[in-house]
């Protein structure tokens, strides 16, 4: 399963990553995994288009904030977070509030 996202925040590409994977802003991407990566204290996205390898060390996934999902998937966008982490459904809503996931 993916979700349809497009990005919204391509500013401050860390060192590590090569420009060549690297997201660009307002190009559609889809998500394939998300989940906490506690080297970068964030929730991060694993993308179909783009995989961080070993040269981007320590950076394994793309901030979940960068992106806006669409509204026609918000409902695969909450399953896929039901699915690939521990959170239910009232911490998965303050976590949407708390990143200010946006809506295109």
């Amino acid at each position: 399963m993916s979700v349809r996202c497009i990005c919204i925040n391509d500013s401050n590409k860390p060192v590590e990553i090569p420009p060549k994977k690297w997201i660009k802003k307002d190009q559609e991407y889809h998500i394939t995994h998300i989940y906490w990566h506690p080297q970068q204290s964030i929730q991060g996205v694993e993308l179909a288009e783009i995989g961080l390898t070993d040269e981007c060390f320590p950076y394994q996934s793309f901030a979940l904030n960068r992106f806006a999902c669409l509204k026609e998937d918000l409902e695969k966008f909450m399953q896929m977070l039901k699915d690939c982490t521990e959170l239910n459904d009232i911490e998965i809503g303050n976590l949407i509030e708390e990143l200010s996931l946006e809506l295109i």
